[in-house]
């Protein structure tokens, strides 16, 4: 998700025809998916110098990569003008790291252990949980780049058809889903998290098991804590 506010008022779109032809411009300069672009627009040097986990994986990234950058796409993502309480114009971003981002899971899943039901997990410290995490910090990354690109794009618009601009100072910009290390489990007491462990504040840490669970899974409750109730018992004595 990206926010920021532009340098004029909302009611320079009450005149229907001035806001038809400001989002007609926007459709033109952020197309929803690639095949409707005109232009492709670079991306950082950062995301784009740095490759992802595995052969396959980055040769989907040379190829979409390019041509997916700072596309809108589709379902529930959107880009609008709001309006604040102050009647202050906005734009508001929403999209993800598009098609890169479902090869990425679905790569990372097909190397997931079955830890309880439907639910997988990769071993945080494992090759394969560290190439995971990799790779969705990386898509993340791509997600917000795009996101702010497509801002940019959608500024030269703002300029051309109202004379104003955006103002970059006041950004929002985060991310609602996202894989992070979820679960601590210390294998001495059972106790999720060492945060909450009473016993082992100061000890090492090489007794706790980490695990990272994909985004897509995590967010089924009773799958959640089908998952902790399996890890507690595996660290049980």
């Amino acid at each position: 998700m990206l926010a920021v506010a532009v340098d004029v008022e909302a009611s320079a779109l009450k005149n229907p025809k001035t806001a038809a032809l400001l989002l007609s411009e926007i459709g033109r300069a952020v197309p929803p998916r690639r095949r409707n672009r005109n232009a492709v627009i670079p991306q950082p040097a950062e995301i784009e110098s740095d490759p992802l986990s595995h052969a396959r994986l980055e040769a989907i990234r040379q190829k979409e990569g390019e041509i997916e950058f700072a596309t809108l796409g589709s379902g529930n993502h959107f880009l609008e003008m709001q309006a604040d309480e102050e009647d202050r114009l906005w734009l508001m971003v929403h999209s993800g790291s598009r098609a890169l981002g479902q090869v990425i899971r679905d790569h990372h899943l097909a190397r997931a252990q079955p830890a309880e039901g439907r639910l997988r997990a990769l071993d945080a410290e494992s090759d394969t949980g560290k190439a995971y995490l990799h790779d969705a910090l990386w898509a993340r990354q791509f997600a917000a780049a795009s996101r702010k690109a497509m801002a940019e794009e959608t500024d030269k618009v703002l300029m051309r058809a109202l004379k104003c601009s955006i103002s970059w100072e006041t950004m929002i910009a985060i991310d609602h889903i996202m894989s992070r290390l979820s679960v601590m489990v210390s294998a001495s007491c059972g106790c999720i998290a060492r945060a909450q462990c009473p016993l082992n504040r100061d000890s090492s840490e090489s007794y706790q098991d980490r695990w990272v669970v994909p985004a897509s899974m995590w967010r089924d409750a009773g799958a959640k804590r089908r998952f902790v109730r399996a890890l507690t018992a595996r660290a049980e004595p």
